[in-house]
């Protein structure tokens, strides 16, 4: 009879413990919604890069985002008389490219946003569909995790952008002005050359360098 009663009192205590089927539900309801919510917000996110995606290639679309490296570069044509003293040069569909000034930009201040812009949909003027062979490119970005490169070149006076690597271009009329403000503080006069530049003080001891 002891026996019995353990048993019983046993079976009410994991009938208490146990959830009632109305929590059972709930808790189902929950987790449906939470993985409602993450689908949503990952058909959201891909919805705002879907385009610049399938613009650059996902490979080199990861390599702007993520590449650990990361160099701008300043450019002007490549003529006979500079093609013997050129540092580098950078092709574009038969179009090549002297490198004037680098910089090594991957942990400079406002970097992350640039990243970020070249893989957003809002960024490109997607009705543009001009020609890219007449573009000045002033600029290049070179995104780097060896042996993979991404090159993208960018023309502030003809509002676009391009890829070296594969020639694809798009106007980024929308996001111009603030791209060509990051590049003008990596190379503060770019019309002049760096020796010629005026010295700039030092905020620090009230120097100039």
């Amino acid at each position: 009879m002891d026996r019995v009663i353990m048993v019983e009192e046993r079976a009410s205590e994991l009938a208490k413990s146990r959830p009632s089927a109305s929590g059972r539900n709930a808790v189902a309801a929950i987790i449906v919604l939470a993985a409602l919510a993450t689908a949503w917000n990952l058909g959201y996110q891909r919805s705002r890069v879907r385009r610049a995606m399938d613009l650059w290639g996902n490979d080199h679309a990861e390599l702007i985002l993520n590449a650990p490296r990361a160099e701008l570069m300043r450019l002007a044509p490549l003529d006979a008389a500079a093609e013997a003293v050129a540092r580098e040069t950078v092709e574009f569909r038969g179009q090549r490219l002297r490198m004037i000034e680098r910089r090594d930009v991957h942990n400079a201040p406002g970097f992350i946003h640039v990243r970020a812009s070249l893989v957003e949909d809002r960024t490109f003027n997607w009705s543009d569909r001009s020609r890219a062979d007449d573009a000045t490119w002033e600029y290049a970005i070179r995104f780097i995790e060896e042996p993979r490169r991404a090159t993208v070149l960018i023309s502030p006076a003809s509002r676009r952008v391009a890829l070296a690597e594969t020639g694809v271009a798009a106007s980024i009329g929308p996001s111009v002005e603030a791209l060509t403000k990051f590049f003008r503080e990596q190379f503060p006069c770019p019309n002049e050359p760096r020796d010629n530049r005026r010295r700039r003080p030092n905020k620090r001891n009230g120097l100039t360098s």
